[in-house]
């Protein structure tokens, strides 16, 4: 037999080695032992030897007993064994883990069986078990998984996401940033939409609102951070916790970008179930982002209602973007960070000073907005329903009754949100009715409020750390051709809502035609390069003198793109021409002819460059009052 053979051979290799000295003499000794343990070749010693061997000859794991890998890839690597004489060796694993990855027996190559993710876990534990026949030898094996920064973002077609890059610039006060989605052109920015519906469907005709809605505001009030919504397509209860998870882990991923774990681990950021969007200045560099739901949306308010609430949560995006935005210091065009925000939460979030800018203002105004950009999509869509005056008059009545019954009520008390906890909702109404009052001071107003106070927020932080929220407002806003203060409109407002009955105040409020045939200078590119410009009587007066109408706005304010050249056709009768000076030679100006081409009997051409003002005006040289505003962007 195979071992008794073995046996005799080493009998006789220990009688040899008896006459050998010093070291072979050990190695001599060393013989005798498996000598001894081989017997001496009677009946059982077989048996005995088989187990003796047994006991000696084990797999030897050489690899290490730990391996790092990067997320998203299912190669995990090999470990590596041996046996002495030669033994054929199988692999297996066991342990907690073993069920999410396999080993090929025979290679010892090891692989999940799906791709982990870093951020859902990044930590397995087995057991690498190797055999050869009856022996085995184990050993615990930890599995890394290293977070792919290249994934933290949702898969949009047209973005090229990153994490916080490095400022390229900073002063005393700030810290300047360019962002890798700033390359794309407008048109290009994306809107994601990512639906999470595990049992049920989003009910017809929502799909297409939820679409049409963002398009309509991409290019109603402009877009200047890409925009992540997560669509819940079914009530809270429904939700599987598998899909919870992933909810959270894609929310986490554009809000907390350099802390998904932790953010994942924490509470579920959508256990409340209300709409929410903004930006922060750490989730910058992945854009904006909306939470919206099935269960307090379309499932349970009328289409108006939840048509308004998108919108609203679209303005937050909006607004809270461009507050970031620094068009000074020789900072064009980038994203400006104050050095004081991160990490001094305390030293901003008090009664005082608001970190960003009063709740009435960001509350009220995205409520302002939302309830006419949500108007103004229904009539373009040709949704029935629409009654913006209705939902405005319903926050003023809000408003009238808080400061009817607290004669020492401020509109500041709503600086940091409901008056702690005496006015519920107050932000909303009374912001929304501030901000209709401003707009009944003055017609420009309305393009103050909707864009040009949240440009101008970020400069004047940039110059007043702290106080960029009270000072865009004093620089944006005017009372009696003067910057109007802060305080002095907080008396202004105070005063006014107390000043008349409710309903003589609701009629100084506007009305539907003139919420919806308000116009902006929007922050985009949103003019074709070949413009047919029309003449009409204007469109509020039904009547009276004629306007100029762009793609059927009266008056359409312009954004034009340098390095880009634009043709006018007018109409007989109504020469098209540009000045510096609002309404042109009818106003004391003169006209612009740089880069301007008018041998066409009925077009101007203008080539717009970098040395083009940034601000003209379109005018009639025969009739005035005609013209409009345009804004020259880089």
């Amino acid at each position: 037999m195979r071992y008794n053979y073995k046996c005799k051979l080493l009998k006789r290799l220990h009688q040899s080695k008896l006459k050998m000295n010093n070291l072979r003499q050990w190695l001599a000794l060393l013989s005798l032992i498996f000598i001894k343990a081989c017997g001496g070749g009677g009946g059982g010693g077989d048996a005995e030897t088989i187990a003796a061997v047994a006991q000696v000859i084990r797999p030897v794991i050489s690899s290490a007993n730990s391996f790092t890998v990067s997320e998203n890839q299912t190669s995990i690597g090999s470990v590596v064994a041996s046996i002495s004489d030669y033994s054929t060796l199988s692999y297996s694993l066991s342990g907690a883990d073993a069920d999410a990855i396999s080993i090929n027996s025979s290679t010892g190559v090891m692989s999940f069986n799906s791709a982990p993710d870093y951020e859902t876990k990044n930590s397995y534990a087995v057991k690498l078990n190797v055999s050869a026949g009856s022996v085995s030898t184990s050993q615990d094996i930890i599995i890394s998984v290293s977070d792919d920064t290249s994934d933290n973002t949702l898969a949009c077609k047209t973005a090229s996401y990153q994490n916080t890059p490095t400022a390229s610039s900073s002063d005393s006060v700030m810290n300047y940033y360019s962002y890798s989605w700033q390359t794309l052109d407008f048109e290009n920015l994306p809107i994601c939409l990512n639906y999470y519906e595990a049992t049920s469907t989003i009910t017809s005709p929502w799909k297409t609102y939820l679409q049409g809605i963002y398009d309509y505001s991409k290019f109603t009030i402009g877009q200047v951070v890409p925009v992540n919504a997560f669509i819940l397509a079914e009530d809270r209860a429904s939700i599987s916790d598998a899909e919870a998870l992933q909810w959270n882990t894609d929310f986490c991923t554009i809000v907390q970008p350099d802390n998904i774990s932790a953010c994942v681990n924490g509470s579920d950021p959508f256990a409340n179930r209300s709409a929410a969007g903004g930006v922060g200045y750490g989730q910058l560099p992945n854009g904006g982002d909306q939470g919206l739901y099935q269960d307090n949306l379309w499932g349970s308010q009328d289409t108006k209602t939840a048509i308004k609430i998108i919108a609203h949560e679209y303005f937050h995006v909006h607004q809270n973007g461009l507050k970031f935005i620094v068009e000074a210091n020789n900072e064009n065009n980038k994203y400006g960070i104050p050095k004081a925000w991160p990490g001094n939460d305390a030293a901003y979030d008090n009664a005082t000073t608001p970190k960003y800018m009063p709740n009435w203002i960001e509350e009220g105004g995205a409520e302002f907005g939302g309830i006419i950009i949500g108007a103004k999509y229904m009539e373009h869509a040709s949704i029935s329903g629409s009654d913006p005056v209705k939902l405005v008059e319903e926050h003023f009545d809000e408003a009238f009754n808080f400061f009817a019954a607290d004669a020492s009520l401020s509109l500041e008390d709503f600086n940091m949100g409901d008056n702690n906890g005496n006015n519920p909702g107050g932000q909303y109404s009374a912001g929304l009715a501030a901000l209709m009052y401003l707009w009944n001071q003055d017609e420009g107003n309305y393009q103050k409020i909707m864009i040009d106070y949240y440009a101008n927020w970020a400069e004047a932080e940039a110059l007043r750390a702290g106080y960029g929220w009270s000072d865009a407002f004093k620089n944006t806003f005017e009372k009696d051709g003067s910057p109007y203060e802060i305080t002095t409109f907080y008396n202004d407002f105070n005063t006014w809502i107390r000043s008349d009955t409710k309903e003589d105040l609701k009629a100084t409020l506007k009305t539907k035609n003139q919420m919806l045939h308000a116009d902006l200078v929007t922050t985009t590119e949103n003019t074709p390069k070949n413009v047919t410009v029309t003449a009409a009587p204007k469109v509020i007066d039904n009547g009276g003198a004629n306007k100029y109408f762009i793609d059927g706005v009266q008056q359409k304010s312009l954004v034009l793109k340098s390095g880009k050249t634009y043709t006018f056709s007018y109409p007989s009768g109504h020469p098209f021409r540009f000045s510096q000076t609002s309404d042109g030679t009818h106003s004391s100006g003169v006209t612009f002819d740089t880069n301007v081409d008018t041998s066409g009997s009925s077009t101007v051409t203008l080539a717009v460059t970098s040395s083009t003002p940034k601000t003209l005006y379109y005018f009639c040289t025969v009739h005035s009052g005609m013209g409009g505003t345009i804004k020259i962007v880089d």
